[in-house]
């Protein structure tokens, strides 16, 4: 008993140094990170259609339902990011995403973040995760979202007549459409 006393104390001190004694002794998880691993196509904020993925990081591996979402703060609205983990298996690093809708717009960068729905619970001790997770997204002011900026027409343009300032029967006339954005003919 001594011994298994022993390692038990060693092992919560290990976990200790990686700032998850407190979870690891009470049998709950800690988040210990909630990070941006997607990045806007360009500069610093997500267009229209743009998919932006986080990930939720927990001290000890938890297992959770499908129908489990991550709440993000985009500006003034709240979006539901889907699950986008194997919930077959207990995972220390959860992964959620979201495509961005014509109407999201966020000037500072995206914030406050809780996991809603379904359960969440740890491996072991089956033990309720930690579901508010604060304002804890790292970059979070490089994520920015702009979903107005979609695909659109920056510019027509038509080609000038062979002779003179008119067309005539036969003469091709070519419209060139200029978009804001590279598309696939």
């Amino acid at each position: 008993m001594t011994r298994a006393l022993r390692f038990g104390a060693v092992l919560l001190a290990a976990l200790g140094a990686f700032g998850v004694e407190e979870a690891a002794a009470q049998g709950t998880s800690a988040v210990t990170g909630v990070e941006i691993p997607s990045g806007p196509t360009a500069g610093d904020t997500y267009g229209f259609g743009e998919e932006i993925r986080i990930e939720v990081r927990f001290s000890v591996a938890v297992v959770a339902s499908s129908d489990v979402k991550l709440e993000v703060q985009i500006g003034s609205e709240t979006r539901q990011f889907d699950n986008t983990s194997d919930i077959t298996s207990p995972l220390t690093s959860w992964a959620f995403n979201y495509f961005v809708q014509a109407d999201d717009v966020d000037t500072d960068g995206l914030s406050a973040v809780r996991l809603t729905g379904g359960t969440i619970t740890t491996q072991i001790s089956l033990n309720p995760a930690d579901r508010n997770l604060g304002n804890r997204l790292q970059n979070s002011a490089n994520h920015k979202v702009d979903g107005r900026q979609g695909l659109g027409v920056a510019g027509v343009a038509l080609n000038s007549p062979p002779v003179g300032d008119t067309f005539e029967r036969g003469d091709v006339i070519e419209v060139t459409v200029t978009f804001n954005k590279a598309v696939d003919a």
